[in-house]
């Protein structure tokens, strides 16, 4: 009978130490899950902080108006955040990257003007000639114009229409445009003379999709263009000669430069166009947030330019949103028409002309110009605007426009 006893009383301690080992386990298992699950919220804590503070930077930029050169790192509840300014086509890109290391959060943003309150429908340089409003013609919002004098008048016989000249405040304008961002048409300058260097990524035309959290891809011609592929994201197309971009092209925030650049009927994407000639032909749509840029180069003197053809056309049916910039820094030209906005197009959004702009079309937005001109049965009318309409009140207040001196900035669009 001993023997039956010394076993079970080994029985009972080899069960005793097995359960010891089972809640050993258990206990273990326990703290581990407790630890895991502390640390991974401490973990997530910080990374929703860092999404947070990355958030905070980029509003820090438009809020502050401070204006940083190239990049510069902040402090936001003891996390530094780094902040970096570049530009695309017409805007502000900015990026905002919080915390260190896997826990790191970044942001990258278009910024653009936004003017709050009562909106700028037409700013016209003073130089010393009415604005002239016939047919058809509505202008909505703050109208700047030379001695603030505007008068109707007619093209053809068909007078002025409406039932009143401006919809909005009146006043006299400068004897020049509200000044661009200067560091913005330095950043203009390096574009139109870019050339890919050692440290840009070239690659091949074909169906491309970069991100803009990667370094930017660059596709460069010498020759003529023809873009009829699928670019998304963070790419530059150059040729030194002329892009077409086809009605099957799908682009998407994609820099285009070119001495030339075509876009083909039935085309519709986005995209930021550089050049020295840009035509949008008919039924094109160009969405928002897009850019035409056009710097007219100096001409020599026994070169000077008698054509009539604009640099910038918008083509008849065609929708563009955003902004379109035209530069040229002579005042000796013979050219009357720098930039065109045809019948039944529609521009959303922000124009900026140092030339000649002849509006047939509407612009749900703001339009300032060196000169109105109208080219109608072989006359050209300077400072008249046949049939034309400017319409803020229907303008979208989230759209964010030309980069101004001294402007409050918003984010166009975010960027991934």
């Amino acid at each position: 009978m001993k023997w039956i006893s010394r076993k079970i009383e080994a029985s009972a301690l080899q069960f005793a130490i097995l359960v010891s080992v089972i809640a050993s386990i258990i206990l273990s298992s326990f703290l581990l899950l407790t630890y895991t699950f502390n640390s991974f919220t401490d973990q997530s804590d910080q990374v929703l902080l860092n999404i947070e503070h990355s958030n905070t930077g980029i509003q820090h930029l438009f809020n502050s108006g401070e204006e940083i050169l190239d990049s510069t790192q902040i402090l936001i509840g003891q996390i530094p955040v780094t902040l970096t300014k570049t530009y695309l086509g017409s805007f502000e890109k900015v990026s905002s990257s919080a915390g260190e290391g896997s826990k790191a959060f970044k942001k990258i943003a278009l910024l653009g003007n936004n003017e709050k309150g009562n909106l700028t429908g037409i700013y016209l340089e003073d130089n010393n000639l009415p604005l002239v409003l016939a047919g058809n013609t509505r202008i909505e919002g703050n109208t700047y114009t030379p001695k603030d004098i505007i008068k109707a008048g007619n093209i053809s016989g068909n007078y002025f229409k409406g039932s009143s000249l401006i919809h909005g405040e009146r006043y006299s304008s400068d004897i020049s445009l509200p000044k661009l961002d200067l560091n913005w048409k330095n950043y203009l300058t390096s574009m139109v003379d870019f050339v890919p260097g050692t440290q840009d990524v070239v690659v091949g035309l074909e169906d491309l999709r970069n991100s803009f959290f990667n370094e930017r891809f660059v596709v460069y011609e010498t020759s003529k263009i023809i873009l009829d592929q699928q670019l998304l994201g963070n790419i530059l197309v150059k040729s030194e000669t002329e892009i077409e971009v086809t009605q099957f092209a799908k682009l998407d925030q994609v820099l285009l430069l070119a001495p030339k650049v075509i876009i083909n009927s039935n085309f519709r994407g986005n995209t930021h166009i550089i050049a020295e000639e840009v035509v949008l032909k008919g039924k094109v749509a160009l969405n928002y947030p897009s850019s035409i840029i056009v710097v007219q180069k100096p001409i020599a003197q026994n070169e000077k330019e008698y054509g009539y053809d604009p640099k910038i056309t918008i083509g008849k049916n065609s929708t563009f949103q955003g902004n379109i910039i035209y530069l040229d820094s002579q005042d000796d030209k013979k050219s009357k028409n720098d930039l065109l906005i045809d019948e039944n197009a529609l521009v959303e959004g922000s124009v900026y002309c140092e030339g000649y702009s002849e509006l047939r079309g509407t612009v749900l937005g703001s339009i300032f110009t060196k000169y109105f001109v109208a080219n109608q049965s072989g006359s050209i009318y300077i400072n008249h605007i046949y049939n034309g309409k400017v319409l803020t009140e229907m303008s979208k207040p989230e759209m964010c426009g030309i980069l101004l001196e001294g402007k409050r900035k918003n984010v166009a669009a975010w960027l991934y």
